[in-house]
């Protein structure tokens, strides 16, 4: 269970290619793996997603213009889930504010971990359905 980062700018390809990356090793990862997505910028968390192979080197050497070598295919089910950071953790902004697991950098989660991110990404009155069905 692992968390890529995005920005705007690789956000679009990330979900056009179907293809995380990253500029260290991915190679812990194994294909059936539960990914996310992390907006660092708009602080987005998107997911789940499913590691279609094991993290390799330049599956698209092209891709992101060769900065994130380290990559792996992703696929998704429907539907896909999105959750405003920033908002679910700030009183101001919630309810019931969540302390969610998440660093600012690629990161392995732990069982428990992925289990809170699903939760908050499936349940939350803030998340939002942001793909289904193509």
């Amino acid at each position: 269970m692992w968390k890529f980062l995005c920005d705007s700018g690789t956000e679009k390809e990330c979900l056009i290619r179907q293809l995380f990356g990253n500029h260290e090793m991915v190679g812990e990862i194994n294909e059936g793996d539960t990914l996310f997505l992390h907006n660092r910028e708009s602080d987005y968390l998107m997911g789940p997603f499913e590691a279609a192979t094991d993290g390799t080197m330049n599956i698209v050497e092209h891709a992101w213009d060769g900065q994130f070598p380290y990559q792996v295919y992703v696929a998704w089910d429907d539907p896909v889930y999105g959750l405003p950071l920033d908002q679910v953790s700030d009183p101001d902004q919630t309810e019931n504010p969540v302390r969610l697991p998440i660093r600012r950098g690629f990161q392995a989660l732990s069982e428990s971990n992925t289990e809170q991110l699903l939760d908050a990404l499936q349940n939350h009155k803030l998340s939002q359905k942001i793909i289904t069905k193509r």
